[in-house]
């Protein structure tokens, strides 16, 4: 597929970042650290491409700061600072859902589950094949069938 879309100066920044080069931006100047010396061609490519990287830089740390949420450490920006017991109870919640059927006649409907259909907490079964769990609103039983039935 190529290098689709991409500038010279985003391969040329790649090129000098895969080298260990960290460029950073000062106003109108381009800052390089390294830990060893540069290839002079790869110094030639930056000092050519300046004003791109200039833009490329400033483009990327726009978007870096639009992904950073702002450290204003209150809690109520944070959507995942839940008291525990809010936490705990909504797991449990989550965790008592059933659908409206559901195969494994093992799989005994618990106390305080509920239909995510209906809401409802009346439980089914057949005494023989094909076995499984239905809620009793979205599935009644069939008249004249052998069932187990359970409430929640």
């Amino acid at each position: 597929m190529g290098d689709v879309g991409v500038t010279a100066a985003q391969l040329i920044l790649a090129r000098a970042e895969a080298a260990g080069v960290v460029v950073e931006v000062d106003g109108d100047r381009l800052h390089l650290r390294a830990a060893a010396a540069l290839p002079t061609d790869l110094v030639q490519e930056l000092i050519s491409a300046k004003a791109e990287l200039l833009d490329l830089i400033a483009e990327r740390e726009a978007i870096r700061s639009e992904l950073t949420p702002p450290a204003s450490g209150g809690a109520a920006d944070d959507p995942f600072d839940v008291p525990q017991d809010e936490m705990l109870e909504g797991l449990r919640h989550a965790a008592l859902r059933r659908p409206a059927s559901w195969r494994g006649v093992d799989a005994i409907p618990t106390t305080g589950c509920w239909c995510v259909c209906c809401h409802g907490n009346h439980w089914w079964c057949r005494r023989v094949a094909p076995r499984c769990w239905l809620c009793s609103t979205c599935h009644p039983s069939p008249p004249n069938t052998a069932t187990i039935e359970v409430q929640t």
